[in-house]
């Protein structure tokens, strides 16, 4: 059984001003108020590790399955008897760039762990999104 939620946003942002501030994990709690700790000792690529904790939650362990500037980045936390994934890709566009985010939760636990986690999760993705338009247009102007 899986769980699955999707969102789309369009920016008329380049997609390397977006993927700049996406690929910056250890910056993301500058961009994402939601994020009370992240801690990371290596850069980001497939296979790097973070340690993330949201505001009043468990502090998370996180892998990053792809980075594909500037394009695409998935990340995945093993949770018991589930995995949530989390990507990003950023989609090139005659006049900007069309965002797309999708969270799925699989395995044998993933209805628990999509109530637990995975709605609250996608319930932050429209502001997590918009923080990461403005972080990206302030980037470009300065």
């Amino acid at each position: 059984m899986a769980w699955k939620y999707k969102y789309t946003k369009s920016t008329d942002l380049e997609t390397e001003a977006l993927w700049s501030v996406l690929a910056n994990v250890p910056g993301w709690p500058s961009v994402d108020p939601g994020i009370e700790l992240l801690e990371m000792d290596e850069d980001a690529a497939p296979g790097a590790m973070f340690l993330l904790k949201p505001r009043g939650g468990p502090r998370i362990r996180f892998v990053i399955e792809c980075f594909d500037p500037p394009s695409i980045y998935r990340d995945r936390c093993n949770l018991l008897g589930a995995i949530m994934r989390t990507t990003h890709q950023l989609v090139r566009r005659p006049n900007g760039t069309r965002i797309d985010v999708e969270i799925s939760v699989e395995g044998p636990l993933s209805l628990l762990w999509s109530r637990l986690v995975g709605r609250k999760h996608s319930r932050g993705i429209p502001k997590q999104t918009e923080n990461l338009i403005q972080a990206a247009r302030a980037a470009k102007m300065c």
